[in-house]
């Protein structure tokens, strides 16, 4: 059955926001070491309110930050090449295991007919030409489905932010982020598809420059297979390259 929407007290933003406090001091030493070519990336209680729905993922999320505060959580570690701190490593572990006993809930929630699952859960669980088989379940274009792929999969969308704030930063083609924005926009199920598929383009990894990617080939290659991957997502359910695809 779904969970309640939370109803914000006091008391839980103080909590919330005491963990965040931590979490960031916590990102910025690590940032201040020099240890690390990665670090995670901080937060602010607005945007940790946005994607907490409940009062069970509220006390998920506060875990999860406090999580930094481990002696473990500042080993030096080896992510693909590249020096990061356990705690990235672990989280991202975390998401992937969140992200695959999500679905398999939900799928098998559908196949037994539950009849407590909201349309909205079973619309993340498949794409707009599979809607019809879902006897009469339907999505208006009016609703949010960006707030969706937050509340439903909000680890994919936190992945998703830090892919494209590499991506940014790394390369700066406005192309990639706009492709996904528009998947989980319109198609939040398939992006969760895209970004488990463990393919390179989709690997944060793969974005990094040569002498921090575990993929020695040359940066400007691998670039072009992240946009040329992109585009072709863009063409397979939009239609068409992508306005600002270069080629």
């Amino acid at each position: 059955m779904a969970q309640s929407r939370i109803r914000w007290t006091s008391k839980q933003l103080r909590e919330l926001e005491k963990a965040i406090n931590k979490y960031n001091s916590e990102v910025t030493n690590m940032e201040h070491s020099g240890l690390y070519d990665v670090t995670p990336n901080r937060t602010t209680l607005t945007r940790e309110r946005n994607l907490i729905e409940t009062r069970q993922e509220l006390a998920r999320r506060v875990d999860e930050l406090s999580r930094i505060t481990e002696d473990s959580a500042s080993n030096i570690v080896d992510m693909n090449g590249v020096s990061a701190p356990q705690y990235l490593r672990d989280e991202i572990g975390n998401t992937l295991d969140s992200i695959n006993e999500r679905r398999r809930n939900q799928r098998e929630e559908i196949l037994s007919g539950n009849e407590d699952i909201l349309p909205n859960q079973e619309y993340t669980m498949y794409s707009n030409k599979n809607l019809a088989e879902l006897n009469g379940v339907y999505y208006t274009d009016g609703d949010d489905l960006d707030a969706l792929l937050e509340e439903y999969y909000p680890q994919t969308y936190k992945y998703t932010e830090l892919y494209k704030e590499q991506w940014e930063q790394y390369n700066g083609d406005p192309m990639v982020s706009d492709v996904i924005d528009y998947m989980a926009e319109n198609y939040p199920d398939e992006l969760n598809l895209i970004f488990e598929s463990g393919d390179d383009e989709v690997e944060i990894n793969y974005i990094y420059s040569a002498d921090k990617s575990s993929d020695k080939s040359p940066e400007v290659n691998r670039h072009k297979n992240i946009k040329d991957y992109w585009n072709e997502v863009y063409h397979t359910y939009h239609g068409g390259n992508h306005p600002d695809y270069k080629g």
